[in-house]
């Protein structure tokens, strides 16, 4: 038998389960915000880390990932298997990339992967619709898809659920202004009418531990906003297919005030982002809990490496008798001539300092940390790993096995949130998304609206995906590095055998290119070019032109260097009184590079 949101004692039941699924959570939740304390470091505010954090591994790590994993704004490709239904997909591919843009999807996503790093991202697919769309943000436009990062503090799901698509419910809680939470008709008028303000001052969650919030907000609690909220949950049952609201337990009433049929994407509208799957556990196991120990060892071994080096002293010890040769040389400025009548009588002595044994440990934790994070130097371009460019292109093609992984997963995840992002929009039968369609080769544009007439077929006849490329890191050096190497291996060796069939190579159109991709628009003026379009070689009114016969010579330089490994090695060799050979030894004085 299903769920009966009409009947008290199931409902009753829900909220038992929900009640048990939140404090089965709370150790997640625990951890989740000491993770992030550590991340903040102490200087971030009074309620971040209490002790200082001079090197923060974590938040490197962290940063590299998240660039790594979310670039830039990601883009849509849709397509279908039916021919007659191209048109529909290319309308439907604009209309999804414009509203991909207007919510602003690249921010939502980083956020989603920073927090999936820390336990599992989380965000609610949805259309603002009515009353509810103008009073949850300024960001939602009624009538529009929205797409929202949920915390975890606001977040609960079946925990007797082994793998996700076992669990009875799922949800989130969130704050609606009392006054217009009572007037809203989608509401049950008996339900919403027992609504009571709910503190927005709390520091904790139900089960008494700390909200992130006050990370930033500190643990005090402050006046309430300036005016009142309530608390309600959305709440989905995956096998019934409803969507229910009822409201926060301190909220009053306990029937749902909303009920509806779910009719949208099959996987809900709540999608989990969780890089490291456990064997028969629903909760992930977070990155940054990995690397959370030797971070906070690291950390550990450098303050009291600090301690040691701010204990450090040098005094200067005279024998009796030669008290005025001391005080001759205390009170000498540098570089001074001072009279000594017994130097051998007065010596410098240095007391304290730095242990070379903990400081060549804390430097092997460092490359420890980078190992198990997968190789963060060649991630995060951090210095070279060999001592030529082909081997560090291996070693990060390599070392990227790892976040390829995490990258794949990242990919399906906003996949579904695209699908669903595009099923809200194709079920709308009023929501209308402006765009502009491009016309054949030309760099013309004719403004296309996506209104319910344009929609052909099922949508189920169409395919979204995520284009891959737009999910990579492409700098402007990378773009320019692959133009080199197209024209060095294949164009310029090619170049008689592409002028006999007419093609040409736009000089002018290089250069502009180079300059693009190198801030330099300078080039452009530099560079000055005959009247009329740019002179190509060959064409079709000139005769074919054969290259020269030319000889070429390669010389190869090879100029010391020193790895970021390299060097750490060796000053940990150095420290701990380790033989080395003397190439091995001048590391340490190389720069990196």
């Amino acid at each position: 038998m299903g769920f009966n949101p009409n009947d008290h004692k199931q409902v009753k039941r829900l909220r038992e389960a929900i009640g048990r699924s939140r404090r089965l959570l709370e150790p997640f939740r625990v951890k989740d915000l000491y993770a992030k304390r550590q991340y903040l470091g102490r200087n971030y505010s009074d309620t971040a880390s209490e002790k200082r954090v001079p090197i923060n591994l974590l938040e490197l790590a962290i940063q590299i990932y998240t660039r790594a994993l979310v670039p830039g704004n990601p883009r849509a490709l849709v397509g279908s298997d039916f021919t007659e239904l191209r048109d529909g997909a290319a309308d439907l591919d604009i209309a999804l990339n414009q509203l991909i843009l207007e919510i602003d999807i690249e921010t939502t996503l980083k956020r989603c992967v920073k927090n999936a790093m820390f336990s599992m991202g989380i965000i609610k697919v949805g259309l603002a619709s009515g009353a509810i769309g103008e009073i949850m943000g300024f960001r939602h436009d009624v009538g529009q898809p929205f797409a929202d990062n949920v915390s975890l503090d606001d977040w609960v799901h079946d925990m007797t659920a082994k793998r996700w698509e076992q669990v009875g419910f799922a949800g989130n809680r969130y704050r609606l202004p009392l006054e217009e939470a009572k007037e809203l008709e989608v509401f049950a008028k008996e339900e919403r009418e027992k609504l009571q303000a709910v503190s927005s001052n709390s520091t904790t969650n139900q089960d008494g531990d700390e909200r992130e919030e006050t990370l930033s907000r500190g643990q005090e609690s402050e006046p309430d906003a300036f005016k009142p909220y309530t608390e309600v949950w959305d709440l989905w049952l995956p096998m019934e297919q409803l969507l229910i609201t009822v409201p926060a337990e301190e909220a009053g009433g306990t029937m749902p005030l909303k009920v509806i049929e779910w009719d949208g994407d099959e996987r809900g509208p709540f999608h989990i982002l969780g890089f490291n799957e456990v064997p028969g556990q629903i909760m992930p196991l977070a990155p940054a809990h990995t690397m959370l120990d030797l971070h906070e060892l690291a950390n550990k071994l450098f303050r009291k490496l600090g301690e040691q080096a701010q204990r450090q002293k040098t005094v200067l010890g005279v024998q009796g008798g030669a008290l005025e040769d001391g005080t001759r040389v205390m009170t000498a400025s540098d570089g001074e001539i001072i009279r000594l009548d017994s130097p051998q009588m007065t010596r410098e002595y240095k007391f304290g300092g730095i242990d070379q044994t903990t400081l060549a440990f804390c430097l092997q934790i460092r490359d420890l940390f980078s190992y198990f994070a997968g190789n963060l130097d060649a991630l995060g371009g951090l210095g070279p790993q060999s001592d030529t460019v082909g081997q560090d292109r291996l070693i990060t093609s390599t070392a990227s096995e790892r976040m390829a992984e995490m990258q794949a997963q990242t990919l399906k995840f906003v996949g579904g949130v695209f699908s669903s992002l595009a099923q809200d929009m194709w079920n709308d039968p009023l929501i209308a998304v402006r765009g502009t369609k491009r016309v054949g080769d030309f760099e013309i544009g004719i403004p296309m609206e996506f209104t319910p007439e344009r929609r052909e077929g099922d949508f189920f006849q169409y395919n979204i995906k995520v284009d891959p490329f737009s999910m990579q890191q492409q700098t402007p050096g990378t773009k320019l590095q692959t133009v080199n190497e197209v024209l060095e291996r294949i164009v310029f060796p090619l170049l008689p055998v592409l002028e006999a069939q007419g093609a040409q190579v736009d000089v002018k159109e290089l250069v502009s290119i180079i300059a693009k991709f190198t801030n330099t628009e300078e080039l452009n003026r530099i560079i000055v070019y005959a009247d009329g379009p740019a002179q190509k070689s060959g064409g079709p009114t000139d005769p074919v032109k054969q290259s020269p016969v030319t000889t070429r010579r390669y010389e190869r330089i090879n100029r010391p260097g020193a790895t970021t490994q390299g060097k750490s090695q060796a000053n940990i060799n150095a420290l701990l009184g380790v033989g080395q050979q003397p190439a091995e030894a001048a590391q340490i004085g190389r720069p990196v590079g």
